[in-house]
């Protein structure tokens, strides 16, 4: 299950609140989980979506404030497929809005390379 925290602004002028783009691409479904495992597989603790499907990360977010969760209007491009638990007991299928990234937290993902047999 996925831990949805709230939707938070952005701002590209002045730094992005979540500056990093996931290193390893391996889940490419544009859902929020697919950018939760990616931020968890490059190291990092949280994860935000924008815009429907622009994936960021990292390790502390905030910087410019929360807003209500009205502004994190858009789906994500896909159905993300799992139930997705947020601190207003609501489930979410937010992929941020325009300069807002839906945030979630990477604890508890756990994941597992698949092997070859």
């Amino acid at each position: 299950m996925l831990d949805y925290i709230g939707c938070y602004r952005d701002d590209k002028e002045k730094g992005r609140d979540l500056p990093f783009r996931p290193q390893t691409r391996t889940h490419n479904r544009g859902d929020a989980l697919s950018c939760v495992l990616n931020c968890a597989e490059s190291g990092f603790i949280y994860a935000g979506l924008q815009n429907g499907n622009l994936c960021f990360c990292g390790n502390k977010y905030g910087r410019y404030g929360r807003v209500s969760d009205k502004h994190c209007d858009l789906k994500c491009l896909q159905p993300i497929g799992v139930q997705i638990q947020s601190t207003t007991d609501d489930i979410f299928n937010s992929c941020g809005g325009k300069w807002v990234n839906s945030v979630y937290s990477v604890r508890g993902i756990q994941y597992q390379e698949a092997k070859d047999d």
